[in-house]
């Protein structure tokens, strides 16, 4: 166990800037044991607990000299894991507070965050870089594209394709990308693929439709048409451009490359698309008025499995696409996709709300990013879908993890962290942890920074 957790490494996940401050936590290896390090001095009672999957134990840190606190001796005492979560505390005699909530992992797992540009600026670049390295930070998913509605698809560099995110400084993208480059991170271009609101506001044409019995209606949140023609062309002009505007990028990262949810869409490319596969794959005609009136049913309307298989291929043939136009460009860089993991249902995956089946996608090329945080994230065939298809092309897989603004992990938290960490046991080349806010540059603003490391 000596040699296990002298391996540890320490990342904050989350901090109280309370007083008295806990500066930094660092590894004794030789006394197999772990320092406290705070900012006063003063006497503080200093404690927590180190907790795994399926275990705890609480600790009592004893003053070591006079701003460390230590306890030892734990090697014997703990199971050989790969990962724990370390919660410590430190408390003054009036009950002033700071807790600290730390991740110790192995060293099998590389760390990632989504970076807004806004959430950093102008915090000069190579500082930005300084606090991710010490972070443990060695890759970002890097939003070229703003995140949040209702500017979601405006861009904050200089595009040919997207309007520019209003009043942004595109000049500090450019040069945050340079100094995460410079210093050696892994750095891919996350993109919202299907949910654009600037392709949404000014192309109309370009929006998905929802079935209701209320009639046809646009799609809410800005969706738009992944069976568009139009649609696909502009996403993979963005990438390439992406590509070639910023030299060295690693991948892409595609996010909402998907359907909204389970009736859309039925704009016109869709319905037509799926009247012409349905003729070619299985030999039945069927109006459009039908196929709308279908949809309306659900799961009731005799095509709907059709459907959903329907839906599933128009996404894979993008992800092909994807693959293909990146590796055109950069043969080494990897195409990932954030990925819900809905569960399965009644014999078949819930690809009508997502519009992808895992095991399709992931055997085209796509490298997988699942989204562990979602409630979804229960499924084992799920899961099993997945690795069967990048058996095939991959042996890197990622999972992602959530917080929001609040910094302090909750209970669900920890869960689902585990669960990211679960999914990593398949024993992959590389694993990627991303953790991110649900509003991640607000998060990154109101707490500066989320991740932050002593030592």
């Amino acid at each position: 166990m000596a040699t296990a957790l002298g391996l540890f490494v320490f990342v904050l996940v989350a901090l109280d800037l309370q007083p008295p401050k806990i500066e930094y936590v660092i590894l004794d290896s030789s006394g197999c044991g772990i320092e406290v390090h705070v900012s006063d001095n003063g006497d503080f009672r200093v404690y927590g607990r180190l907790r795994w999957n399926g275990g705890e134990e609480k600790l009592i840190f004893n003053k070591a000299d006079e701003n460390v606190y230590i306890v030892k001796d734990l090697c014997r005492r703990l199971p050989r894991e790969r990962f724990f979560i370390l919660e410590v505390a430190a408390e003054d005699a009036w009950g002033n507070k700071a807790s600290h909530l730390f991740i110790l992992d192995n060293g099998a797992f590389s760390f990632g965050v989504l970076l807004d540009p806004r959430a950093v600026y102008p915090m000069p670049p190579a500082e930005v870089v300084e606090k991710l390295k010490r972070a443990g930070v060695s890759a970002v998913d890097f939003n070229f594209v703003a995140h949040d509605k209702p500017w979601q698809g405006y861009a904050f560099y200089n595009s040919s394709f997207l309007a520019v995110y209003p009043g942004w400084n595109v000049g500090y993208t450019y040069r945050l990308y340079k100094a995460l480059k410079d210093a050696g991170f892994k750095v891919y271009a996350w993109l919202p693929i299907f949910r654009n609101s600037y392709l949404w506001k000014n192309h109309p044409e370009f929006r998905a439709k929802r079935a209701t019995k209320q009639g046809v209606l646009d799609s809410p949140d800005y969706f738009l048409s992944p069976s568009n023609p139009n649609v696909r062309s502009i996403a993979l002009k963005v990438i390439r451009e992406l590509l070639e505007e910023f030299q060295g990028l690693d991948g892409i990262s595609l996010d909402y490359f998907r359907y909204n949810e389970d009736f859309e869409s039925v704009d016109n490319y869709s319905v037509n698309s799926f009247r012409e596969w349905l003729k070619s794959r299985y030999g039945i005609s069927i109006l459009a008025e039908e196929i709308v009136n279908g949809v309306v049913e659900g799961s009731n309307w005799k095509f709907w499995t059709q459907w959903c298989e329907f839906k599933s291929e128009v996404i894979a043939s993008f992800v092909e696409e994807t693959v293909s136009s990146v590796r055109e460009l950069r043969s080494w860089a990897q195409v990932r996709g954030h990925m819900l993991p809905f569960p399965f249902i009644g014999g078949y995956y819930s690809w009508t709300v997502a519009g992808y089946d895992p095991e399709k996608v992931v055997k085209k090329g796509l490298h997988p990013i699942v989204m562990v945080y979602s409630e979804w994230a229960k499924d084992s065939n799920w899961y099993a879908k997945v690795l069967r298809g990048a058996a095939n092309v991959t042996k890197t897989y990622g999972t992602t993890y959530s917080i929001d603004i609040n910094p302090i992990l909750s209970e669900e938290d920890i869960k689902y962290l585990y669960k990211a960490i679960s999914f990593a046991e398949v024993k992959p080349e590389e694993i990627y942890v991303l953790i991110y806010g649900k509003n991640s540059f607000k998060s990154f603003t109101v707490h500066p920074p989320i991740l932050e490391v002593g030592g």
